[in-house]
């Protein structure tokens, strides 16, 4: 009657046995831990006193998965609440042996890098220990049940919050990413002639008419005969 459950457990002990065997102790106590809180919060309701918010960064136990599935304890990031489900960005230690943790992108240090992941500085985020990376290739939903502390907070509208909320949308919906950012340069484009059809024909006439595309659409600005128009084209990440 019990057979699959003894057999689960004969597993699980087997695969400590295999992590301890092989020196990776750090990993059996990270499984144990982890498979602890699973059946600790099994039954347990749901702690009502705590309200995580978007931007909020939390201790999460994401569990005991299959690679190449987050497991364990991670410090993530929620961008989402729907109720008593999260939904989160993890954050993780850089491993040297990992390529696409040492070449992560970061717009200031490494613009060019790899966007699957995001380095995260300790100058910009100060609960770190040390720099990490956010896997922007993932969002992992989660039960409220998994929070573990709350190490700090964010607001969404922060520049730095936005750009790993961007990254995450454009690996994950790249399609949809690509279509967004067309109909911001279509529509900046239509801010541009909208400014010329409020600019009277006979400043037309006179004018030598020079683009900026750094700026934004509203700006203008007539010297010495020279009408300059400066609007904002999104380039996206």
């Amino acid at each position: 009657m019990f057979r699959n459950g003894f057999k689960s457990l004969r597993e699980i002990a087997d695969y400590w046995e295999y992590l301890i065997r092989n020196g990776n102790t750090s990993g059996a106590e990270r499984s144990m831990k982890s498979s602890l809180n699973f059946w600790k919060e099994r039954h347990n309701g749901f702690n009502y006193s705590v309200h995580p918010r978007v931007g909020d960064f939390y201790w999460i136990e994401y569990g005991n998965n299959l690679d190449p599935e987050m497991s364990y304890e991670h410090i993530g990031l929620i961008i989402k609440v729907n109720n008593r489900l999260l939904h989160t960005i993890a954050i993780t230690t850089p491993k040297p042996s990992n390529a696409f943790h040492m070449n992560a992108f970061n717009s200031s240090d490494n613009p060019l890098g790899n966007t699957l992941f995001i380095k995260l500085k300790t100058s910009d985020f100060p609960f770190l220990n040390h720099d990490s990376v956010a896997k922007v290739s993932e969002i992992i939903s989660v039960s409220k049940k998994r929070l573990g502390r709350k190490l700090y907070h964010m607001d969404i509208s922060n520049p730095l919050i936005q750009e790993i909320i961007k990254l995450a949308h454009k690996n994950l919906f790249d399609d949809f990413d690509y279509k967004i950012n067309q109909l911001n340069k279509e529509n900046s484009l239509l801010k541009l002639k909208l400014e010329l059809a409020n600019i009277p024909c006979e400043v037309l006439d006179k004018a030598d008419i020079s683009i900026d595309a750094k700026y934004n659409p509203t700006t203008k600005k007539l010297s010495n005969n020279k009408l300059e128009l400066r609007f904002h084209i999104f380039q996206g990440i």
